[in-house]
C-alpha cells in the first residue's frame, strides 16, 4: 500500500497530518523552552548567544498566537507551552518509539533498542536538552485540540524530532532530527539539509533550506516591533508516485521576545496562513484574545444524603510515573463539562474531567515554577488565575489556552481574588498587585512591610489580607489605598474568614483573633494552645479551626472555647455542608462530625486503591465542589467523597507490579501478557520473561526469549508448557516453566501471533525481501517439538498486516484471503472478490465464517467482508467509512456483532448477519495498543493509562480506570489487556496492573 490515506486511515485526518507537519516546523520557528536552571541540564549558553537572543528560552514558557487563513479570516488560536523532559522520563514514557529511534540516529548508528537507550541516557544530560512543546489549538468554531512536539537543543542548534496528536494517534517524525536553526544565526547565513519525514509509516524524502534575510521593522495587529530578524525557509517534499509539494515559511523574531509573526506560503508564493503573536513575555494584544469558553448552567445543589456517599480514588495529578505531592486542594469549576483542577510539586496545573468515575485529563499547563496557591475561578470570563514560584501570575482559560502572564516581585504562594474586573493577589515580597482581568495590565499596587502568605479576600469594596508582620490590612478595591490595618503580632499565613461584621484570623502565636470588618477594631483574642496554619471556618455561631491535628470550636461572639476534639490527626480546614461538618485526617479517612464535635461516621479509602497508594498521607484537607468533597495526598492522588458518580463504574485495582523493581531488569512491558495455568507470563523490552502470580502479582524470572537484541512485535502464544514468541524475524519455542529455549526458526517478521495445534505451529510473516518468485509473504507450518518445516506456502500479496486463524481442519489467512489444509498446506480456496485486506481475521462463534478488514484501493474507504470458511464465498461486504481497519490489529466478534478497531483509534460494530452499522465509538484519548473482546465487553487501554470497558452491544463505556500517566507509545506494537477470570491485566509499560469490576 503506497497511498498515504491507506496508512493514515481517515481522509478527514489529513488536515491533522498537515498540522503535524506545520507543528514540527512551527515549534522550531517560535522557539522552545529550556529548563536552564535544572542541575542535570547543560550550560545556560547551550545553543549560542544568537540563538538565545532571538529565541529566548525558559522552562514553562507560554505564548499565544492568532492564525488567519489566506483570506484574513480567523482560523484558530494556538497556545504554546514548553517544558524540559528529564532523560529518564523522556526515554521511558515521554517519547514515542519512532521519536526515540530518530534521536538514536542523531548520536548512534546502532539499531539495537538497548544500545540506543543507553546512548541517549548518557548523551542527553551533557550534550543536549529535550523539550516537549504542547500546542493547544482553538478553532474559530470553538473546537480544542492538542499537538505535542519534541525538540532537541544541542551546541549546534535546535533540532525537530517530531510531533504527534495524542487524541488521534497520528505522528510525524524527522529521521534524523531536522536541524531547524543553527546555533549561529547571522544575517545572510544559509544552510541546507535533507532527510526523511515519516507520517505514521509513510516515509517522504525532503530537501530543506533556510536563509537568514536580515533585520527589519515589522508592524502588525499587535503593534510595531523593531530590529526583527527575518528568516525564510523552503521545504520540498517528494512523496513516492505523487507530485512534489513545496512549502515556504517566513518568520520575524524580536530580540528577547522571540517570534512575533510567521507566514506560510505554497510553492507558488501564495499565502496559506499567517500567525501573529497575541500574548507573550511583556505583551498582550487584548483585542486579539479568543472569546470566553462556555460555562455550565447554574443548578441548585443536590440534596445532601450522606448515607449514600462513597469515598473512592478519582485520579492522579502527575502525568508520569513519578510521585509528587499535591500542592493545592483540588478546585472544581463549573465549565461545560465541569472540570477538577489540581497541581503537584514542580509539575503541571492539570484539569481532569468530572463526567466519569475516574478523572481523565482534559488539559495540562506547565508554569515556570511550582503552584503553591490555589487558583481563582472567574466564571464570568471562564478563566483561571494562579501564581507560581517563578514570580508570575497566569491567566488560563477553561479550555487550557494560555491568555497572559504577569511578572511580579517575588514568589506567589497565595490565591488570587476577583473584584469586579480586577485580579488581586499577593507575593512573598509583601506587594499586592491589582491587574485588569482582561489583559493583565496594572490597575494599582500596594506594598506591605513584610511578606504575604495569606490569600486576599474581598468584602464589599474592600480587599483584606493578613501579613507576616502580624497585622491585618484592608485596602480599597478601586484605588489600592489603605483603609485600615491592625497592630502587628505573630505572622498570619492562613487566609482570613469573614462572616457578617467580623473578620477572623489565626497566627503563629497560637491565637484566634476577631476584628470588626468595618474599621479593624479588635473584638477578642483567644489562645488556642496549639499552632494553626489553616483558615478558620464559621458555621452558625461557631468558629471552627484545626490546630496541630485537633479540631476546636469557639463562640463566634465571645471567643470562648466550646470544645476540642480528642487525639486526631486532622488536616486542613473543616468543610461545612449545611450544619454537617467534614474533616480529613492524615490517613485520608474522612470524618463527619456534629456541631458538638461528636463523630457520626467515617469513610475509608480501601476498595478501589492500588499499591502505589501505600504510605501516602493527606496534608491539605478537604474542599467542596460539584456536590462532592475532594482531597489530594502527598503522592498526587485525588479522592472524591460524594454520591455515587454517574457514568461508567470504577474498576478496582487489585495489585500493581512495578517493572523498576526486582526481579525485572530493564523495565517497559510493551507486549500483551499471556496466561500460563493460573498465572501470567510477561516479556519486557529486552525479551526477559517473568511469571506473575495472578492473585497478588508476585513475580519470578523465567529466562529470556533470545539473547540477541530485538523486539517482540507480535503477541506471544502459550499452549500447554510451550511458549512461542518472535524476536525480529525469528520465532522461538521456550519450554515452561523452566524458560529453557527449545528451538528457533527464521522466517520473516510477523504482526499477529502464531496458531498452534497438537503437533504443529503455524506462522504468517513478511519476508525481508521478495524471493525468486517475487512473493513477499510466507505461511510456514513447523513441527512443534523440533521447529523443522513441515510445509510452506509463499504468498503473493502484502502480508505485513495479515493474520491467520484455525477453523476446523483448515487454516484461514487474511492477506490474501485464503484457506489451506492444516496437514499439508494445500490451497483450498482464495476469495478473489475481497481486495486490499488488512489486519487479522475474526472468527464467528459458530466457526462457519471469517471476517476480514480491507481497504478499497480506488476510494480509500475502509471495509469488512464476511467470507464462508467452507468455500470462500463472500457473504457480504460493508464499509466503515474513510477510516480503515487497523493493520496491526484483528477483527473480533461478540454475540451478533462484528467488532472492528480502526486505524484512527475508533471502534465500530457491524451486524454479523449483514454488515449493517450498529455503533461507532471514539476514545477520548488515543488508544495504546489493541482491543480485547471478552464476552460482551470490549477492553482497551489509552495513552493516559486509562483502561476502558465498552458494552459490545451498545458501544457505551460500562467500566473504566484512569491513572493519568501519559504513555506516548505508538499503538502499532503496544499491548492490549489480558482477561484472566474476573481480572483485567493491563500492561502499562513501567507497571503491570490487575483490576477487577467491583460488581
Amino acid at each position: 500500500m503506497q497511498d498515504d490515506h491507506k496508512h493514515a486511515g481517515n481522509r478527514d485526518e489529513l488536515p491533522r497530518l498537515q498540522r503535524l507537519t506545520l507543528a514540527a516546523a512551527f515549534v522550531i520557528v517560535i522557539g522552545i523552552a529550556v529548563a536552564l536552571f535544572q542541575p542535570w541540564l547543560a550550560s545556560a549558553t547551550l545553543g549560542g548567544t544568537d540563538l538565545n537572543r532571538y529565541r529566548p528560552a525558559s522552562d514553562g514558557e507560554a505564548r499565544l498566537f492568532i492564525v488567519y487563513d489566506a483570506d484574513g479570516k480567523i482560523r484558530e488560536w494556538t497556545s504554546h507551552n514548553d517544558l524540559r523532559l528529564a532523560p529518564s522520563v523522556a526515554l521511558t514514557t515521554g517519547l514515542r518509539p519512532a521519536q526515540r529511534a530518530a534521536l538514536g540516529k542523531h548520536w548512534s548508528s546502532s539499531d539495537s533498542s538497548d544500545e540506543v537507550f543507553d546512548t541517549l541516557l548518557a548523551k542527553l544530560p551533557g550534550e543536549g536538552q529535550l523539550i516537549e512543546s504542547r500546542m493547544r489549538s482553538l478553532s474559530a468554531t470553538g473546537q480544542a485540540d492538542t499537538i505535542h512536539s519534541i525538540i532537541l537543543r544541542t551546541a549546534n542548534g535546535d533540532y525537530s524530532v517530531g510531533s504527534d496528536s495524542p487524541a488521534h494517534n497520528l505522528e510525524l517524525t524527522f529521521e534524523p532530527p531536522l536541524l531547524g536553526f543553527p546555533a549561529q544565526v547571522q544575517p545572510g547565513a544559509t544552510f541546507n539539509q535533507s532527510g526523511v519525514q515519516k507520517l505514521g509509516d509513510v516515509a517522504t524524502p525532503y530537501q530543506h533550506s533556510v536563509q537568514v534575510v536580515g533585520l527589519e521593522t515589522l508592524s502588525n495587529e499587535a503593534g510595531e516591533f523593531v530590529d526583527c530578524l527575518k528568516v525564510a525557509s523552503r521545504t520540498e517534499y517528494q512523496p513516492a508516485e505523487k507530485p512534489r509539494r513545496v512549502e515556504r515559511l517566513i518568520a520575524w523574531y524580536r530580540p528577547r521576545l522571540g517570534l512575533v509573526e510567521f507566514r506560510r506560503l505554497d510553492g507558488e508564493e501564495k499565502l496559506i496562513e499567517r500567525g501573529v503573536l497575541v500574548s507573550g513575555p511583556g505583551i498582550v494584544a487584548r483585542k486579539l484574545l479568543p472569546p470566553p469558553a462556555k460555562t455550565s448552567v447554574a443548578t441548585s445543589p443536590a440534596a445532601v444524603k450522606v448515607a449514600d456517599w462513597e469515598l473512592h480514588a478519582f485520579g492522579r495529578v502527575h502525568s508520569s510515573y513519578e510521585a509528587a505531592p499535591g500542592t493545592i486542594a483540588p478546585l472544581w469549576i463549573d465549565t461545560d463539562p465541569p472540570l477538577l483542577v489540581a497541581a503537584a510539586q514542580e509539575g503541571d496545573l492539570v484539569a481532569l474531567s468530572t463526567d466519569a468515575s475516574n478523572g481523565a485529563q482534559a488539559w495540562q499547563f506547565r508554569p515556570g515554577g511550582t503552584v503553591l496557591g490555589p487558583p481563582c475561578w472567574d466564571s464570568r470570563r471562564a478563566c483561571l488565575y494562579f501564581g507560581a514560584t517563578d514570580k508570575r501570575l497566569y491567566a488560563i482559560d477553561a479550555r487550557g489556552m494560555f491568555l497572559w502572564s504577569f511578572r511580579t516581585a517575588d514568589n506567589i504562594a497565595t490565591r488570587p481574588v476577583i473584584a469586579d474586573d480586577r485580579v488581586i493577589f499577593a507575593s512573598e515580597s509583601g506587594q499586592i498587585d491589582a491587574l485588569h482581568a482582561a489583559d493583565g495590565t496594572v490597575a494599582w499596587k500596594f506594598s506591605a512591610p513584610s511578606a504575604i502568605a495569606s490569600s486576599p479576600v474581598t468584602h464589599g469594596k474592600h480587599v483584606l489580607f493578613g501579613c507576616d508582620d502580624g497585622g491585618v490590612y484592608a485596602l480599597d478595591v478601586e484605588t489600592g489605598s489603605l483603609v485600615w490595618n491592625t497592630p502587628g503580632g505573630s505572622p498570619i499565613d492562613a487566609p482570613l474568614a469573614i462572616n457578617g461584621d467580623r473578620v477572623f484570623a489565626v497566627n503563629h502565636g497560637d491565637e484566634l483573633l476577631a476584628f470588626d470588618v468595618a474599621d479593624g477594631r479588635a473584638v477578642w483574642t483567644t489562645r488556642l494552645g496549639l499552632d494553626c496554619e489553616t483558615s478558620p471556618v464559621v458555621v452558625g455561631e461557631r468558629v471552627l479551626v484545626v490546630t496541630e491535628g485537633r479540631l476546636a470550636a469557639l463562640d463566634r461572639t465571645t471567643g470562648a472555647r466550646l470544645w476540642r476534639s480528642d487525639d486526631q490527626q486532622f488536616v486542613g480546614p473543616v468543610v461545612s455542608v449545611g450544619e454537617l461538618l467534614f474533616v480529613a485526617d492524615q490517613r485520608g479517612v474522612v470524618h463527619q462530625l456534629d456541631l458538638t464535635g461528636q463523630s457520626i461516621r467515617e469513610w475509608k479509602l480501601a476498595a478501589n486503591t492500588a499499591a502505589p497508594r501505600t504510605g501516602a498521607k493527606q496534608r491539605l484537607g478537604l474542599i467542596a465542589g460539584g456536590n462532592a468533597l475532594w482531597q489530594i495526598d502527598d503522592r498526587g492522588h485525588i479522592d472524591r467523597l460524594g454520591p455515587p458518580p454517574k457514568g461508567p463504574r470504577a474498576l478496582r485495582p487489585l495489585w500493581t507490579k512495578s517493572t523498576s523493581e526486582a526481579p525485572f531488569r530493564t523495565g517497559n512491558v510493551n507486549t500483551t501478557p499471556v496466561i500460563y495455568h493460573d498465572d501470567i507470563v510477561v516479556v519486557d523490552q529486552s525479551t526477559h520473561l517473568f511469571r506473575l502470580r495472578a492473585a497478588d502479582g508476585h513475580a519470578t524470572a523465567l529466562g529470556r526469549v533470545a539473547t540477541s537484541p530485538a523486539t517482540v512485535s507480535a503477541d506471544m502464544t502459550i499452549d500447554g508448557d510451550q511458549l512461542f514468541a518472535n524476536t525480529g524475524n525469528v520465532l522461538h519455542a521456550i519450554q515452561l516453566p523452566s524458560g529453557k529455549p527449545q528451538w528457533s526458526h527464521p522466517a520473516g517478521v510477523p504482526f499477529r501471533p502464531v496458531e498452534v495445534t497438537r503437533d504443529m505451529v503455524y506462522w504468517l510473516s513478511q519476508l525481508d525481501k521478495p524471493g525468486p518468485d517475487g512473493k513477499t509473504g510466507a505461511l510456514v507450518a513447523l513441527d512443534r517439538q523440533t521447529g523443522k518445516v513441515r510445509w510452506e506456502q509463499r504468498l503473493d500479496a502484502p502480508v505485513a498486516a495479515g493474520g491467520l486463524v484455525i477453523a476446523g481442519d483448515r487454516l484461514v489467512v487474511s492477506t490474501p484471503p485464503a484457506a489451506y489444509d492444516l496437514m499439508d498446506g494445500k490451497l483450498l480456496w482464495q476469495a478473489t472478490d475481497v481486495k486490499g485486506t488488512v489486519g487479522g481475521p475474526g472468527l464467528s462463534e459458530q466457526g462457519d465464517r471469517v471476517f476480514l478488514g480491507n481497504v478499497n484501493d480506488q476510494t480509500g474507504m475502509g471495509g469488512v467482508a464476511a467470507v464462508q470458511i467452507a468455500d470462500g464465498r463472500v457473504v457480504w461486504q460493508a464499509t466503515v467509512g474513510t477510516a480503515v481497519p487497523n493493520p496491526m490489529e484483528r477483527v473480533w466478534t461478540s454475540g451478533e456483532h462484528v467488532i472492528v478497531p480502526l486505524w484512527n483509534g475508533e471502534i465500530v460494530a457491524l451486524a454479523m448477519n449483514d454488515g449493517a452499522p450498529r455503533w461507532r465509538y471514539q476514545p477520548s484519548v488515543a488508544r495504546r495498543g489493541g482491543i480485547t473482546v471478552d464476552g460482551q465487553t470490549i477492553w482497551f487501554m489509552q495513552q493516559n493509562t486509562e483502561l476502558v470497558g465498552l458494552d459490545a452491544a451498545t458501544g457505551q463505556p460500562r467500566t473504566r480506570y484512569a491513572w493519568n500517566v501519559q504513555l506516548r507509545t505508538a499503538s502499532g506494537f503496544a499491548p492490549r489487556p489480558l482477561i484472566v477470570g474476573k481480572q483485567v491485566i493491563a500492561p502499562f509499560s513501567l507497571n503491570v496492573m490487575s483490576l477487577v469490576d467491583p460488581e
